[in-house]
């Protein structure tokens, strides 16, 4: 049994060159040109003396080192020469105080 085919037929080269060329046609009717936004002369920015004072203070802040090792050395050295006296009553109130203003700010 054959099968007679009549008409136009195509390559399977010819399909995908004219599928591609469909493709190409319908993503150049799709696409829409970019709008780039303008900026006007107009737009400023306003920095309060505020703003200002603590930039100024983040910088000298971010110069300081985070710890007084001074300090910690002094008080090292009393621990290890037994001369540094212990509060518990002023340790627990302070621990208190910490703990009250944490919650303070959590809110």
């Amino acid at each position: 049994m054959a099968i007679e085919i009549s008409g136009n037929v195509s390559s399977p080269s010819q399909n995908t060159t004219e599928a591609s060329q469909v493709q190409k046609q319908q993503a150049a009717q799709t696409t829409k040109p970019t709008v780039e936004p303008t900026r006007s002369q107009e737009d400023r920015v306003t920095v309060t003396d505020t703003a200002a004072q603590l930039q100024a203070l983040e910088k000298v802040i971010a110069k300081e080192p985070a710890v007084n090792l001074q300090k910690v050395d002094d008080v090292r050295a009393a621990v290890n020469n037994k001369q540094y006296d212990i509060n518990p009553e002023r340790v627990a109130d302070k621990m208190l105080n910490f703990e009250g203003a944490l919650n303070n700010a959590r809110g």
